[in-house]
């Protein structure tokens, strides 16, 4: 009896594996035909939106692929500052998706200055490349689309990157006061009177951004140990004889190294100020002129080159200007430059 169960058992076992379901015995698998899979399961936020966990997510209306999972303040196409400034009263650090926000000025400063996007002390606000714009509703009046929260008082550690401001001919792209260790990397600005401006402000820090088609590309005053890498200021040509590409009123020890100064009227103008470097850049075809140092003690013109200024203006290459005599422009030194063809 007991063998004739064991044979039993084992035609069982046999018939079992031919029909491809012995693995549950043998090898702990299910038979081939039973789905174990389920429906497809839905990406979570951190899989869409890589920067969902580390991020509050403002998304355009016109926006491309945004899930909504993905975004915690979604705008509608008019007055977008308003879903960005709430982002900052949930996190410090705001992400805005790819596509348009269209800002105007919201808020008013003590000096009757207004702005649309206030970016409050040890905080980002970051775009994800060109491709996230912010551009000046029509007809609004001239602001700053974005500057630190507490304009009055000042503020720290700022950082802005990775986006496109467009001015619609009129207005600040960014406009920081007071404000310590501000870092802009990988910004566009075009079509403002001023693309990026500071004011009392130390340890600036430009990077690899491009500046164009502006009044002024760059304009600091009172700015101490900025420093501005690989950064292209071109084609700001506006204002007249004024379009400058980057302009230093009284600023020290301030390194602008790497540059591409291009087709402005005035490439680089430093009024006053002691102990700046321009080292490494190329300036080539400002209208008027490459370089002017006013007032400037101590300051470093090195590795350069410098080609075609002056076609318009013939005022140079370089001006080292003192009205009163050479004791106001001390100790400047130029060094293996390659200036060429310069109208002066």
């Amino acid at each position: 009896m007991v063998k004739r169960k064991t044979q039993q058992w084992r035609a069982l076992i046999i018939i079992f594996v031919t029909l491809g379901i012995g693995g549950v015995f043998v090898g702990g698998l299910l038979p081939s035909f039973v789905s174990v899979t389920g429906p497809t399961p839905t990406p979570t936020p951190e899989v869409c939106c890589p920067y969902h966990h580390t991020a509050v997510v403002v998304c355009a209306s016109d926006c491309e692929g945004c899930d909504e999972d993905c975004c915690d303040y979604t705008c509608d196409g008019v007055e977008d500052e308003a879903q960005i400034n709430s982002a900052f009263e949930v996190g410090r650090t705001v992400q805005l998706s790819d596509g348009t926000f269209n800002v105007t000025a919201g808020y008013v400063n003590d000096d009757g200055s207004t702005y649309a996007i206030g970016i409050p002390d040890d905080s980002t606000l970051m775009g994800e490349g060109p491709g996230t714009t912010i551009v000046w509703e029509v007809n609004s009046v001239s602001f700053a689309a974005i500057s630190n929260e507490y304009f009055d008082s000042g503020g720290s550690n700022i950082a802005i990157k990775d986006l496109t401001l467009d001015g619609d001919d009129k207005g600040y792209g960014i406009y920081l006061n007071e404000t310590d260790d501000a870092y802009i990397s990988r910004v566009v600005a075009t079509d403002c009177d001023y693309a990026v401006a500071a004011s009392s402000c130390d340890y600036f820090h430009m990077t690899d951004s491009t500046l164009y088609g502006n009044e002024y590309g760059f304009a600091g005053s009172y700015c101490d140990y900025g420093s501005f890498d690989g950064c292209v200021l071109r084609d700001n040509t506006r204002g007249d004889s004024a379009g400058r590409g980057a302009w230093f009123n009284y600023s020290n020890h301030c390194a602008l190294a790497g540059l591409k100064v291009v087709g402005n009227n005035q490439g680089l103008y430093f009024y006053g100020g002691e102990n700046n470097s321009i080292v490494r850049c190329i300036i080539d075809a400002n209208t008027n002129i490459g370089a002017y140092l006013i007032y400037t003690d101590y300051s470093t013109i090195a590795d350069c080159e410098i080609t075609d200024n002056g076609a318009n203006q013939p005022m140079g290459g370089i001006i080292l200007y003192s009205m009163n005599g050479a004791d106001y422009v001390e100790s400047c030194a130029i060094r293996d430059c390659h200036i060429i063809n310069n109208d002066a």
